[in-house]
């Protein structure tokens, strides 16, 4: 049996530099090992704690290793194995669950009148119960057994068989949720423990940096790679004693030393060196200029800025106004920032076309179009609200008509003397004008058109795939059209647009295997439910990458920093 052991530090630092020896000390070329590397694998938490890593070892002179045995988690399969089972990515799960809803929904999830709106509460329990390796059998004699009035048990009944359902279809298509990462690696280091001690290349210990709790699959992991035979020891290293609980461990070990940042005192009854601050303020606002008041003087100071870090108990609004108030101060700073895809200029721009179909291609939703900078059309305002406000307009059709009446009416005026119809003809647009935009019209509305006809979810998000691969409004082109050293305008915009791609291209091989709702949707309805697929977020690096550290709450934990500001504790949120 492979050994099993813990250890444990408050010390994030000491800790990392623990589990790390191997890739801190430069190794000698020999003859027989001409390009030494650490003789362990060594999985980390996150990238962050990569990174620290590769600072540590470039301080101690360590030039670099060759094929490092250096993986972080979700890299973990690509070293330990995975099975042929592709998994599904986000759309093509949410298709295929809302599929095997719509054909197994009983007397209790069959009432409800749009079960797609379900989905998302069933997506997120399966994910759950996959990610633990929960078989369908386990799931129904838990319901079975499950406490609850009738309705409840009814629920519970028609739940385990969408999720037996939903694994059946699975197997079928030789898939596999994609939640269940862990629960595949356990699989294939169960089958294969020669193919594990090839790709580990003859290595016979694994670390495991960072691991908090056994949630997600790791219970059923680490019980798979303490079994192998091709394995001797398995170290994992924690800042606290919580993985006690599980059982697991053959021996643990505290290593020694003080803590950088702990609340009790010096077992010497000295009072402690470390300096704890209590920041109160009216908002989130004054919170952060008085934080970013106090890094901006310890970077003046001297303190090197990737020692400090502001840390936030969640994403948003905390991180963006950590780093924007950092950056009005003069100080960079380093923060993966999230950004809504609807809030992405170049997604939004998109979302306007469907906004104005829905609307029926309105007065008001034409000028929002000709205010967009990311199509390429030659819509004069001036024009489409004089006709807006004078008649009531709905529908390209009707707008190319009237466009004709106006701009025949116009050329017909121009040559005519002052008269006493005169001040009226002076009020019609220029029939340059009108005729730019009747044709800049006629253009637009040929790539649109089939918006204004109902048609099944699938053609809809065929339709606009191959319309945003065609491109014929040109929107990436302008994408890439940005004021001067505005770059990050364009890194914004094609990080939204390479994920609308991304999102559109999943979503339709998944319809196309799985959809079997074939009911026209009209474009508001199309609009709602691109809406709905388009509620994630998209994630960007500042340009900086040895700032000051802003970091989610879980992002921060065991990253070693000598000034820990702390923001968006308020009173039962934090």
């Amino acid at each position: 049996m492979t050994e099993f052991r813990l250890i444990i530090s408050p010390d994030p630092r000491h800790l990392l530099e623990a589990a790390a020896d191997g890739f801190l000390t430069p190794l000698e070329a020999t003859d027989d090992n001409p390009f030494p590397t650490p003789q362990y694998l060594l999985a980390l938490r996150q990238g962050g704690l990569r990174d620290d890593l590769i600072r540590l070892a470039a301080e101690r002179g360590v030039k670099g290793w060759f094929d490092p045995p250096l993986v972080i988690f979700h890299e973990l399969p690509e070293w330990l194995g995975h099975t042929e089972r592709k998994p599904l990515g986000d759309y093509e799960r949410l298709v295929l669950l809302g599929a095997v809803l719509q054909q197994t929904a009983g007397n209790v999830l069959g009432r409800i009148h749009r079960i797609g709106a379900f989905v998302d509460a069933v997506d997120r329990l399966f994910g759950e119960l996959v990610s633990e390796g929960v078989t369908a059998g386990q799931f129904s004699n838990a319901a079975a057994h499950s406490e609850g009035d009738e309705f409840e048990l009814a629920r519970d009944r028609e739940l385990a068989a969408v999720y037996a359902a939903y694994l059946d279809a699975l197997e079928k298509e030789n898939r596999r949720d994609g939640r269940d990462t862990y629960v595949d690696c356990a699989r294939a280091v169960q089958r294969d423990a020669d193919g594990l001690a090839q790709r580990l290349g003859g290595r016979r210990e694994i670390r495991i940096f960072g691991l908090h709790d056994l949630r997600g699959g790791w219970r059923t992991l680490l019980a798979a790679l303490r079994a192998s035979p091709a394995l001797d020891r398995i170290i994992l290293y924690a800042g606290d004693e919580t993985l006690l609980d599980e059982g697991l461990t053959d021996a643990v070990e505290h290593l020694t030393g003080t803590p950088r940042f702990g609340v009790e005192p010096p077992a010497d009854g000295k009072k402690s060196s470390h300096k704890v601050d209590l920041i109160c303020a009216p908002d989130i606002d004054r919170e952060i200029e008085e934080v970013a008041r106090r890094v901006r003087a310890l970077a003046e100071g001297g303190v090197p800025l990737h020692r400090i870090a502001v840390v936030s108990r969640k994403a948003r609004p905390h991180v963006d106004i950590a780093v924007d108030v950092l950056e009005r101060m003069g100080v960079p700073a380093t923060a993966r920032r999230r950004i809504g895809f609807t809030e992405i200029p170049a997604v939004r721009a998109v979302s306007a076309l469907f906004e104005a179909a829905a609307q029926g291609w309105t007065r008001r939703a034409l000028v929002n179009l000709a205010a967009q900078p990311y199509y390429a059309n030659d819509f004069d305002t001036r024009v489409v609200n004089y006709l807006g406000y004078t008649t009531s307009l709905s529908g390209l059709d009707a707008w190319l008509e009237a466009l004709r009446e106006l701009e025949a009416k116009a050329q017909a005026s121009e040559g005519q003397e002052e008269g006493a119809g005169s001040r009226h003809r002076r009020a019609l647009p220029n029939p340059v004008r009108i005729t730019k935009t009747r044709e800049a019209l006629e253009r637009f509305a040929a790539h649109v058109h089939p918006t204004d006809t109902s048609r099944p979810l699938t053609e809809w998000v065929a339709w606009l795939d191959d319309l945003l691969d065609a491109d014929p409004l040109e929107i990436e082109r302008r994408i890439y059209t940005v004021p001067e050293h505005r770059y990050d305008i364009a890194r914004l915009d094609i990080a939204g647009w390479n994920a609308l791609r991304g999102v559109l291209r999943e979503w339709r091989k998944a319809l196309e295997l799985w959809a079997d709702d074939d009911a026209p949707l009209d474009a508001a309805q199309f609009h709602e439910r691109l809406q709905d697929v388009l509620s994630g977020d998209a994630a960007l690096w500042t340009p900086t990458r040895r700032g000051v550290l802003v970091l989610e709450g879980l992002a921060a934990m065991y990253r070693p920093v000598d000034h820990l500001f702390v923001v968006g504790m308020e009173s039962g949120r934090f």
